[in-house]
């Protein structure tokens, strides 16, 4: 992972205070295919993480959060949250 994503990730769990369940972090480009990640992904750049929570609510709690921390990229699902330190703002998410 890059160093300033990694800072800014390592404060984000601290704040959050609670264990953080990484499903994906840093990718190549086959991995990437095989699962059906986007073309340009930020895992590519090993720029990006998912987690995975317990319900809807921490996860919407948590990508509040990660905004907070200016993480640009945030996809929001039922349990599922994807952060990233792109350049531009996107949201998105997986319903």
């Amino acid at each position: 992972m890059k160093l300033p994503f990694l800072r800014k990730f390592n404060a984000l769990a601290k704040e959050w205070g609670k264990p953080l369940h990484i499903t994906s972090g840093a990718r190549c480009k086959l991995h990437n295919f095989k699962i059906g990640g986007a073309e340009h992904s930020q895992h590519l750049l090993s720029n990006a993480v998912d987690l995975n929570f317990q319900d809807a609510a921490e996860s919407l709690e948590f990508s509040a959060l990660a905004e907070k921390f200016g993480f640009n990229g945030i996809g929001l699902g039922v349990r599922l949250v994807h952060i990233d330190d792109r350049e531009k703002v996107a949201r998105w998410n997986y319903f």
